[in-house]
C-alpha cells in the first residue's frame, strides 16, 4: 500500500492537510508509475548465450515539504509550502541538481496552511539495459 498522506499532512500523523480543501489530496499516488516497460531477448551465436534485459518507466510522484512546520508543537511534523508557479520544468532544463523549479515553492507563514497537493512534481524516469 503506497500512502504519501501521513508522510504530507501539517503533523506527521494527520491524513490530511487541509481539512477544508480536501483537493489537496486528489494527486498521484507515491507509487504511481503510469508508464513501464520491460523486455529481454536471448541471442545464440557460435556456441555463445547473450541476453539482456531493457527497464524503462516513468518517475514516481515526489512530497515537496517545507523545512520548517510553524503549526507544529516545537516544529515537529512536516508542513506543505505554498505553491506560487509551475513546478515543473521544461526537459531541456532538468539536471541532476535542478529537477523541478523550487522557485514555485514558497514558504507558508506561521497560522496558514500551504496550498501545495500531496505529490507536486514527479521525479526522473528510470532507464536501465543489463546484458
Amino acid at each position: 500500500m503506497f500512502d504519501a498522506s501521513v508522510l504530507t499532512g501539517p503533523v506527521a500523523n494527520y491524513p490530511v492537510a487541509d481539512s477544508f480543501n480536501r483537493t489537496l489530496e486528489r494527486d498521484y499516488s507515491t507509487g504511481d508509475i503510469p508508464h513501464a516497460f520491460v523486455s529481454s531477448a536471448v541471442w545464440n551465436f557460435r556456441g555463445w548465450t547473450a541476453a539482456s534485459v531493457i527497464t524503462l518507466q516513468s518517475g514516481v510522484p515526489i512530497a515537496v515539504t517545507q523545512a520548517t512546520n510553524f503549526n507544529a508543537f516545537a516544529g515537529f511534523g512536516v508542513q506543505r509550502p505554498t505553491l506560487v508557479g509551475d513546478p515543473n520544468l521544461p526537459a531541456d532544463q532538468r539536471t541532476a541538481r535542478h529537477w523541478f523549479n523550487t522557485a514555485a515553492f514558497a514558504v507558508t507563514p506561521q497560522f496558514a496552511l500551504g496550498n501545495a497537493s500531496r505529490n507536486p512534481v514527479r521525479g526522473p524516469s528510470y532507464r536501465n539495459v543489463d546484458l
